[in-house]
């Protein structure tokens, strides 16, 4: 394991994987197409591209990859596009390293801190991964069909933070599992079509890993919110009393 890699797999991180169904090795003729499908596809929805190609770091190459290892503030990413078609991407949750203005991470008294995930950062998230995914499926990297995977890891001393209204939040007891799995694969007219509903979807399963079953309209709303990047309804109303 790289070093980049094992720093952030050390707390809260994201693995993505998005590739076509079938298998070709050189679906994509040379690595300077893959910098372009990979510029061209990036979601931004809340400033941060995901996935981030970053013009002041040199792209890593290998046989028939292109990748890249950022590391800026918060922002703890490593991921690689292979000429196959499939893409990587490992990231730190960004709520786990608040702290590293310093690039030191020392929790009070030698504990393991917690730490809180904004329920509407987790949706907008899924939102990005799957919008990527479906923009990624009618590029030269694509086929007929797209298998997309996303895995939470190191999530067991985490909580859920909701804000219900101006000044205040709900709080969603810590984690009952380390780590969450999803994965789907369709058609990538099917993609297209439901990747919002998707994403609300694998976002659920996230959730359940700390017992909270949200009203699936909050999670829309919230969705709707990160799309317009407008002011989001108050969320009290929707607050699930499991």
């Amino acid at each position: 394991m790289s070093a980049p890699m094992e720093k952030i797999r050390s707390r809260g991180y994201w693995k993505v994987v998005v590739r076509p169904t079938t298998f070709a090795e050189k679906r994509v003729l040379d690595k300077e197409t893959l910098d372009h499908i990979l510029r061209t596809t990036s979601v931004s929805l809340r400033g941060w591209s995901f996935p981030h190609v970053d013009d002041i770091i040199e792209l890593d190459s290998g046989t028939d990859w292109i990748g890249q290892e950022i590391e800026y503030g918060r922002f703890h990413e490593l991921w690689r596009f292979y000429q196959s078609g499939q893409f990587v991407h490992y990231s730190g949750m960004i709520e786990d390293w608040v702290d590293n203005s310093t690039g030191q991470w020392l929790p009070p008294n030698g504990e393991y801190r917690r730490v809180n995930l904004d329920v509407r950062d987790v949706v907008a998230q899924f939102t990005e991964v799957f919008e990527f995914a479906a923009r990624l499926s009618f590029t030269e990297a694509g086929d007929s069909g797209t298998r997309v995977e996303v895995v939470a890891g190191n999530i067991d001393n985490h909580f859920l933070v909701l804000p219900s209204r101006p000044g205040k939040a709900s709080w969603i007891p810590e984690a009952r599992k380390p780590s969450m799995a999803y994965a789907t694969e369709l058609s990538n007219a099917g993609l297209v079509a439901e990747k919002r509903d998707l994403a609300l979807k694998a976002s659920m399963e996230f959730f359940r890993c700390f017992n909270w079953d949200p009203n699936i309209e909050l999670l829309r709303d919230l969705q709707l919110g990160v799309l317009s990047r407008g002011p989001l309804k108050p969320l009290g109303h929707f607050i699930s009393r499991n």
